[in-house]
């Protein structure tokens, strides 16, 4: 059986996906995959099945360890005082 032109493509995308990973190395998953296991790990954390207590941190620890939540603060900050000087001035 010859190989239709749609086949192929199939099986070239297969290959692309299999090869493409990360900036870091890992593997690309699909969001939706990631967040339905992360959910179900909270689940069981939360007393379900019993298990590890910690919730928030449950998968999220990597992400808050890049620092992008220090960067939310410096702007509350910038504008607290931006504010703050407008009010002493009149």
């Amino acid at each position: 059986m010859r190989k239709t032109r749609r086949m192929v493509r199939k099986t070239r995308r297969r290959i692309e996906m299999r090869k493409k990973t990360s900036m870091w190395g890992r593997l690309r998953r699909s969001k939706k995959k990631m967040t339905k296991r992360r959910s179900r790990r909270i689940r069981i954390a939360r007393g379900v099945r019993g298990g590890r207590k910690k919730r928030r941190t449950i998968g999220r620890t990597r992400r808050k360890m890049r620092g992008s939540t220090t960067k939310k603060t410096t702007k509350r900050k910038r504008r607290r005082e931006k504010k703050r000087k407008k009010d002493n001035d009149g």
